[in-house]
């Protein structure tokens, strides 16, 4: 539990920003501004002044890149979610890091726009950020790029990717595993890493070919997606539907491995 005169300080801190109204104004009572408030101090280890500027940044990209000034429910993601290009499986690898894969073949297949992709994936982890260990041991992040990225518009969606997360929301990606890249993505790594923080390049791993060794000595075997190489059956039907009321009405992804 953080101090409550930190919390207070971080209260203040943000209310004398240009962005504190809109956020009091969508955080109205003290246990909502709180419970909004409390994973960025978590994340900057209860500096205020840090946990100010990433509120800064989050908020502006949440508002200006994504139209948003407040949660996403289930229903505003609910065509993406379908293609199924994301998956939560509800298995941690061996640090004990919430398993997150994105299929980029599906999301290219389900025609999802740019905005629908950053969208369903700030949805997954804004639900994640509720819970402390998200700041503190992060999640492990797989993207399977096989037979996905043969543009320069997939070359653009890779960069918003890396770039919607990183110093925009409190998420420690603890882990991140890119598997099966196109040859052209060496040279793109070259250059974009250097753009990245040295923390985060260093828990990037490209891997090709039979990856799936390297997969279950950092998530374990137990863990990981049949599609894979793992032994964890997903039913993505499942975890769809218990988004929702009823069951989706959009036919089915196909079944694509990644290996």
């Amino acid at each position: 539990m953080e101090p409550q005169p930190t919390l207070e300080l971080l209260r203040n801190s943000v209310a004398l920003t240009t962005f504190g109204k809109d956020i009091l104004t969508h955080y109205p009572t003290p246990l909502e501004l709180n419970a909004f408030l409390l994973p960025f101090l978590r994340y900057k280890e209860n500096n205020v002044k840090s946990a100010t500027k990433l509120i800064q940044q989050y908020w502006q990209f949440r508002t200006e890149k994504l139209g948003l000034y407040t949660r996403l429910t289930p229903r505003e993601v609910q065509v993406p979610l379908h293609t199924k290009f994301i998956a939560m499986p509800n298995t941690r690898d061996l640090e004990g890091r919430p398993i997150i894969v994105i299929f980029f073949n599906r999301m290219i297949e389900g025609k999802i726009s740019d905005l629908e992709t950053l969208r369903s994936i700030w949805f997954v982890l804004e639900n994640i950020v509720q819970f402390e260990e998200s700041q503190k041991k992060g999640v492990c992040l797989i993207v399977c790029l096989e037979g996905g990225t043969k543009t320069n518009r997939d070359r653009t969606r890779i960069e918003l990717l890396f770039d919607s997360v990183q110093n925009k929301i409190p998420v420690k990606l603890g882990s991140v595993f890119i598997l099966n890249p196109p040859q052209w993505f060496r040279f793109f790594w070259s250059v974009s890493s250097n753009f990245l923080k040295a923390k985060l390049v260093k828990r990037i791993k490209v891997l090709s070919g039979d990856y799936q060794e390297q997969l279950w000595q950092n998530i374990g075997k137990q863990n990981l997606l049949r599609e894979l190489g793992g032994d964890f059956m997903f039913d993505h039907d499942r975890w769809l539907n218990e988004l929702y009321e009823e069951k989706p009405t959009l036919d089915s992804a196909p079944s694509v491995s990644c290996q």
